[in-house]
Formats: structure tokens, C-alpha cells, sequence
């Protein structure tokens, strides 16, 4: 399986090439009115201390969101991933964790962060 490898907040996550749309800086969707993207922001599960320089677009085959980033690495493979442990960190939208060159990423379930960005859309409105 291939994913692309990115940072958020100093902590290393991938996402399956399958939901990937398109990766911008950004600068770029901040110049083209970013009210009109629903962007998901993990700064809010990680104490706030992340620095934006990317968006990430994922797609579930009907919706899609952009995902801020700090750093975007590469693509890379895996073939097997550990199912991420629920109890300590509620957290639905990652699928498991796969260890790539001595450290641990989060892959993420884009279905389900899909979901979870537009329930919190919902509950602002």
C-alpha cells in the first residue's frame, strides 16, 4: 500500500494514495478565500502547536476537505499497519499505526475524518 507521509505538530501521519486529491501551499488557498474549503485543523488535538504550510485535499468518492500540514515528506509503502489502541486516545479517524524507519505514523482513515470535519462544520453552524 502507498500513502503519503506528512507532519503535523512535530507528529508524523500518512494518508492512503486512494483519498489523496491534491496537495497546495498554503498561501495559495489562503489568497483564494478559504471560507469556501471546509479545512480540518489537527492543532486542536495537539495543544495548538503546529505551523501551517500546507493543504492536503482528501476525497471519500462524495466529499472532500483540505487537511492542514506542516511538512509534506514523501510517498512511501507499507505493508502492514498495528490497529491503533482506542482506549487511551478517543480518536475515530485513525485507522492505525505503521512504523516506517524507526518511527511511529498515524495512518489515517479518510472516511472518517471526512465524517468528523463536517460534524464539527454542523455543530458551529
Amino acid at each position: 500500500m502507498k500513502a503519503l507521509m506528512f507532519e503535523c505538530g512535530k507528529i508524523g501521519f500518512l494518508i492512503d494514495l486512494n483519498n489523496l486529491l491534491h496537495v497546495s501551499d498554503i498561501n495559495d488557498i489562503q489568497r483564494q478565500g478559504e471560507d469556501e474549503i471546509l479545512i480540518f485543523d489537527f492543532s486542536k488535538f495537539l495543544d495548538g502547536n503546529t505551523k501551517p504550510q500546507y493543504v492536503i485535499f482528501l476525497t471519500d468518492e462524495k466529499r472532500y476537505i483540505g487537511v492542514l500540514a506542516d511538512k509534506i515528506y514523501d510517498i512511501i509503502s507499507y505493508n502492514e499497519f498495528k490497529p491503533f489502541e482506542k482506549n487511551s486516545f478517543d480518536v475515530e479517524f485513525i485507522k492505525g499505526v505503521v512504523e516506517y524507519n524507526h518511527k511511529l505514523l498515524y495512518l489515517l482513515n479518510a472516511e472518517n475524518l471526512i465524517e468528523v470535519a463536517y460534524e464539527e462544520k454542523n455543530n458551529a453552524s
